[in-house]
């Protein structure tokens, strides 16, 4: 049940965050989005939702921005941990004893990203704290823009690789689970969307649903790596980028019933995503 305490949620105007803004308030409950400037958030006015300037990087302002929330929803967008600790010290400084951290499914086996960091850092500061650890975001999709403005094709290798992305709406409903019932402390959720979907598949769907002439280029993994590396990702991770592609042609991501078990219904289809955001994918194409 919604109670008077807000639920601040960090990241409030990124994929995921605005969706759970929505989600929450859809459920009743009071919103305090976190964000860098509440003038150009683009949130529209609703009952319930509070915008509050805040910083991940100035743990000050979080612990201004979280003080008197009933739980916090966090994300880490930063490709290390400094500064982590500061952060979640400063939500427990403000009160905060419930966490829902948006983690990775590599958390456990890749030391290099933070996903792990992050999470032992909460789970040994508040006594209530989920973690969400998703697979590949449809959104991942919107990595392909650029490509397409310039030629209409994505360059790119390995165009059969099979993953099972999750709709951001989707997470966003099992992170508003997290922060409003008491059974998910302590569980940490892996996540897949409901179908395996090969990236050229991925693409021929945004095509029939923008009805544009968008087409898969396949490039070698060395011309790939190359290509990569001159837009200025760093080598490490180009290289695990291709790795995992690599695999995952070979060897398909595993649809899980995580979400459905959570929800009580089957997840959003690609096709599903691909419809849904066409008019901001028109006009991202002709941009």
């Amino acid at each position: 049940m919604p109670t008077d305490l807000p639920i601040a949620v960090t990241g409030a105007t990124g994929t995921v965050g605005r969706a759970l803004v929505a989600a929450l308030l859809d459920g009743g409950h009071r919103v305090r989005a976190l964000v860098r400037d509440p003038e150009t958030s683009r949130f529209a006015d609703a009952d319930g939702l509070e915008l509050v300037r805040a910083d991940l990087t100035d743990p000050s302002t979080v612990a201004a921005a979280a003080r008197g929330c009933e739980a916090v929803f966090l994300v880490w967008p930063f490709v290390k941990a400094d500064g982590a600790e500061e952060t979640v010290a400063a939500l427990v400084e403000a009160g905060i004893r419930r966490i829902a951290y948006l983690s990775s499914v590599v958390a456990d086996d890749d030391p290099s990203r933070p996903d792990g960091a992050v999470e032992k850092l909460v789970e040994q500061a508040v006594p209530d704290w989920t973690f969400l650890r998703p697979h590949g975001f449809m959104a991942n999709a919107w990595h392909w823009m650029a490509d397409l403005r310039a030629g209409e094709s994505v360059q790119a290798a390995y165009g059969a690789a099979a993953t099972a992305p999750i709709h951001e709406a989707d997470l966003a409903a099992v992170a508003a689970l997290a922060l409003t019932e008491p059974h998910h402390s302590g569980r940490r959720y892996v996540l897949t969307g409901p179908a395996v979907i090969t990236q050229a598949e991925q693409l021929a769907a945004l095509a029939e649903a923008t009805g544009l002439p968008l087409s898969w280029e396949e490039l070698s993994p060395a011309a790939a790596r190359e290509r990569m590396r001159a837009v200025g990702r760093p080598p490490q991770v180009v290289d695990k980028v291709l790795d995992y592609q690599a695999r995952r042609v070979q060897f398909p991501e595993e649809v899980l019933p995580t979400l459905a078990e959570l929800t009580g219904r089957p997840g959003r289809t690609f096709a599903t995503w691909a419809a849904e955001h066409t008019p901001a994918l028109r006009a991202a194409l002709k941009g």
